[in-house]
């Protein structure tokens, strides 16, 4: 039997952030762009490996055009 690995809600997040940004064809280099971070930091966000502040968050929920909800779906509080 395989267990699937737990993601962490870090991960969770970041996937989701890719997810959406993938969705609506932006690219990580105009996200972080507009956001106002460097690519690199933008993907470390998406891989689940920094916890950025509540601000960067809401910045890519307004730029994606989603909520901050979207951004958090499945992650556990």
């Amino acid at each position: 039997m395989t267990v699937k690995p737990k993601i962490s809600d870090l991960q969770q997040l970041g996937n989701n952030i890719r997810r959406i940004r993938t969705e609506k064809s932006i690219s990580r280099a105009q996200l972080a762009y507009e956001i106002g971070t460097s690519e690199k930091h933008l993907s470390r966000i998406e891989l689940g490996e920094v916890n950025s502040g509540i601000l960067t968050f809401i910045k890519i929920a307004r730029i994606l055009g989603t909520t901050l909800a979207d951004l958090t779906y499945k992650v556990k509080f």
